[in-house]
């Protein structure tokens, strides 16, 4: 099957959780949720180095080999992205908040309806960047969470990250009147 059939097809595959960046909060959220919940995980980058790799390797507080193919999948195609996802972790730097949100904006896949976007950074206040940006284009029904990232972690080698630690707590915030709820303070 070519790789535009392959993402505007998207009935015949199952929708995988999204992994907007590979730095270091990517790649250890990668490992997180492959060795938890066992699922393919897909992963965009705008770094073409991240595009080689075949298997990363995550040490100490998470100890996990992903293989390439098997554990996840990753593209620097925006459409092909979006056309496999329905959760996305954005894990870039908040100073490319702005840039992300107005490339989701222009998106023919992406669906604010649809996708559910999670802002998993170490700063809090990106939500209100995202709001704005989809506000000002006439976007207002957003499904937005904002939370504290959970690991401390480092690259140590291309493709090896080292998790420091994970976090007991964390804080979450949402745009989205529906998603507030008082009853689980």
């Amino acid at each position: 099957m070519k790789k535009r059939e392959m993402y505007l097809n998207i009935e015949n595959y199952i929708v995988m959780i999204g992994i907007y960046g590979l730095g270091n909060i990517g790649l250890s959220l990668l490992a997180y949720l492959n060795k938890k919940h066992n699922q393919k995980i897909i992963a965009f980058t705008n770094n073409p180095k991240n595009l080689g790799l075949t298997t990363i390797f995550s040490i100490d507080k998470i100890e996990h080999t992903l293989i390439k193919d098997k554990d996840f999948y990753i593209t620097n195609n925006l459409e092909e992205f979006l056309a496999l996802t329905r959760d996305i972790f954005i894990t870039s730097i908040t100073t490319y908040y702005e840039e992300i949100a107005s490339k989701l904006i222009k998106a023919k896949n992406f669906n604010p309806k649809f996708h559910n976007i999670i802002l998993f950074s170490s700063k809090l206040g990106g939500i209100l960047v995202f709001k704005k940006i989809f506000n000002d284009n006439n976007i207002f029904d957003l499904n937005i969470i904002e939370t504290d990232a959970l690991f401390a972690a480092r690259k140590i080698e291309e493709n090896k990250i080292w998790v420091r630690g994970i976090k007991r707590w964390n804080l979450m915030i949402t745009a989205n009147k529906t998603m507030e709820s008082n009853d689980n303070c």
